[in-house]
């Protein structure tokens, strides 16, 4: 037990700090503080208030100081990595709560760095959109669908593709001309009634279709006003 000078209260050795010193011998001793550790951190936090107005400021700036030099920099940043890739699951539910507390600010934060990053932005965009061009274009041809007013069962590209496998029908393959087209993966197809006829967007009214017929079919309708290349090699056979 020993009593702290400061407080006068009798406590374990445990609750008081130690500390190196070395006799006129050369010899190195260990010993404890005078001053228990509850008195010198309720000395330090008045240090700090005096000096910021709270310890809360006090540390942050500190903190800001520190970080203002490249070693401690990359420290912190080291341990930030470490602790996120350990914490990925705790951290990302922590940003999206905070996110969905201060959206505002986020928004206001997303612009400002979109403003200042244009290029970044840019880049990003054109990632996306390479990546991702089959879902842009089922959003495109279903906004269009909704905006006009045309019925539509809300059928993607991969869930029309099924549908016409399940029909024998090979999506790769135009059924107007037969033959492969390259961009069938992102095709959404051709309207056999064209939708300005009074033609719906739903799976029994598509069919597989390249570029060049659909542009020469347009809104003309199927075996009435125009006849597809390969029914008109039959014809003429």
């Amino acid at each position: 037990m020993k009593q702290c000078t400061k407080c006068g209260e009798t406590k374990p050795l445990e609750r008081f700090a130690t500390s190196k010193w070395t006799t006129v011998a050369g010899e190195e001793r260990i010993c404890r503080r005078h001053v228990c550790r509850a008195c010198v951190q309720a000395r330090q936090a008045e240090g700090y208030v005096r000096k910021a107005g709270s310890v809360s400021e006090y540390r942050r700036l500190e903190h800001k100081r520190k970080y203002a030099k490249k070693e401690y920099r990359e420290k912190v940043q080291a341990h930030n990595r470490e602790y996120q890739r350990k914490n990925r699951g705790q951290f990302t539910k922590y940003q999206l709560e905070w996110r969905k507390k201060n959206r505002e600010h986020c928004r206001e934060q997303d612009r400002k760095w979109r403003e200042a990053n244009p290029e970044k932005v840019k880049a990003t965009s054109d990632r996306y959109r390479e990546g991702n061009k089959q879902l842009l274009n089922e959003r495109r041809h279903l906004a269009r669908m909704y905006r006009e007013g045309i019925e539509s069962d809300g059928h993607t590209i991969s869930e029309m593709h099924h549908y016409w496998r399940s029909k024998g029908i090979d999506p790769k393959i135009c059924a107007y001309c037969s033959e492969t087209w390259k961009k069938w993966k992102t095709s959404i197809g051709d309207h056999i009634v064209p939708l300005t006829r009074g033609g719906t967007d739903v799976l029994e009214n598509m069919n597989p279709c390249c570029g060049p017929c659909n542009s020469s079919k347009n809104n003309r309708l199927l075996h009435v006003e125009w006849t597809p290349p390969n029914m008109r090699l039959r014809n003429v056979s």
